[in-house]
């Protein structure tokens, strides 16, 4: 930065050279431009006097940011302290390219309602933007490519978005909480949506999404409580846990395949109910039906038989054709691309089975329904390795091998004594931990 006595020294400098020149101009030419030369000084003196004003006032808006040179010899900047309500943040300083923006640098300003960044950065870092409340839109560069953490997380007052052809990438949670986001153009390059990337967007009405998008992340739209339509390209591979989580006004999706091609789509269910619900409709047929099956359906994987729970992401295992005396009640199971946790076994599931000797239930089983292993006379050992069961329905194990043994996870041990006592099972069947 030049200080104010530098830049006085400055001028008196250009101003004794002018004179310099001009007396040289009177020597060359005798006295026959008198005019000329006065017309000269005159337009020289106010060209360097705007010249050093201009040059002045560049300087002076260079001091509210902070930088450093990197050693590519391009400038990062760190901080900013100004004032600007409609902020342009400079595309070079002291002649050289602007191509980086540290973490927070422009973070919690009160005053800036637009901000317009410059063409040499192509990622934005951590928290950059982050509440700036008053802050409404932003002009990105063309070249910008990822879009960090928490960017802008916040921005309470940011109402749309234009995001640049070039953006591939927009990190966890980067524009969660911009409560007045209602509009979104999302470029056609985009490949990932990370997790909380959208969280509680509660003006947002609508998604559409280009080809190129292959991923939607853990929680992307959670609470987005306003979303009524979204729309998917073929390209999307996978759609996490709780995408779509208390987005209960979600009635609609558009998706640019066919049905074969959404089930080759993997879907977490988990948190998700609000988008299993909805009514898809197929671009290459127009054919509109439910997501997926209602409450209440049954649906088939291999030789195993589940019904569908009030929450569409939760299945109860209801039966098997399987004649294996050993058998292993999974926790999760993926049918039409839809990965769905399986939360009970149904009442009656396994009655009356001869063959069965082993069960074995999954992490993540909660209730096992009565008389489920009612009559499987050849049952003698049972392993739950789930740590979430709450409730086992009375006679779920009347009629098992009278030694047989219940093993449970060490931890649990104490509480699933309460749990299984009295379900049937004979006097001589020990619980015990594995």
């Amino acid at each position: 930065m030049i200080k104010d006595t530098e830049r006085k020294e400055k001028r008196k400098m250009k101003f004794k050279f002018v004179s310099v020149l001009l007396a040289l101009c009177t020597v060359a030419g005798s006295m026959t431009m008198p005019a000329f030369t006065e017309n000269v000084q005159a337009a020289q003196t106010e060209n360097s006097a705007q010249t050093e004003e201009n040059s002045s006032a560049k300087e002076d808006a260079l001091e509210d940011y902070q930088y450093k040179i990197l050693e590519d010899n391009t400038v990062e900047i760190t901080n900013y302290k100004g004032t600007e309500t409609a902020l342009v943040i400079p595309e070079t300083i002291e002649q050289k390219p602007v191509t980086a923006l540290a973490s927070g640098a422009f973070s919690e300003l009160e005053n800036v309602e637009s901000i317009t960044i410059p063409k040499g950065v192509t990622s934005l870092p951590d928290y950059v933007f982050a509440y700036c409340d008053s802050l409404e839109q932003v002009i990105f560069p063309e070249g910008l490519k990822a879009i960090g953490e928490g960017v802008f997380t916040g921005c309470k007052s940011l109402k749309s978005l234009t995001l640049p052809d070039s953006l591939r990438d927009i990190d966890f949670s980067a524009f969660s909480g911009c409560t007045a986001l209602s509009d979104i153009t999302f470029p056609k390059n985009l490949e990932y949506v990370g997790q909380d990337a959208f969280l509680r967007c509660t003006s947002l009405k609508k998604v559409v999404f280009s080809e190129g998008l292959y991923r939607i992340g853990e929680g992307a739209f959670k609470n987005c409580s306003k979303l009524e339509k979204i729309e998917l390209p073929l390209s999307i591979k996978e759609i996490a846990a709780n995408a779509f989580n208390g987005c209960d006004n979600l009635k609609t999706v558009n998706y640019a395949g066919s049905k074969s091609d959404r089930k080759k789509m993997r879907l977490i269910g988990e948190g998700n109910a609000p988008l299993l619900q909805s009514a898809i409709t197929y671009g290459s047929t127009g054919k509109t039906e439910r997501f997926a099956p209602k409450k209440g359906a049954q649906i088939k994987a291999g030789s195993n038989t589940y019904q569908v729970k009030t929450d569409v992401s939760e299945l109860a295992f209801v039966k098997t054709t399987n004649k294996a005396a050993n058998i292993t009640v999974q926790d999760y199971v993926t049918i039409d691309g839809i990965y769905y946790t399986v939360a009970s076994v149904t009442k009656n599931a396994f009655q009356n089975n001869k063959k069965i000797t082993k069960v074995t239930i999954q992490g993540d089983i909660k209730s096992i329904g009565k008389s489920a292993f009612r009559g499987c006379s050849k049952l003698n050992k049972i392993v739950i390795r789930s740590y979430q069961l709450e409730s086992v329905g009375a006679n779920a194990f009347k009629g098992i091998s009278s030694t047989a043994q219940i093993k449970v996870p060490d931890l649990q041990l104490n509480e699933y004594k309460k749990i299984l006592k009295n379900k049937g099972q004979g006097s001589r069947v020990k619980i015990v931990a594995y």
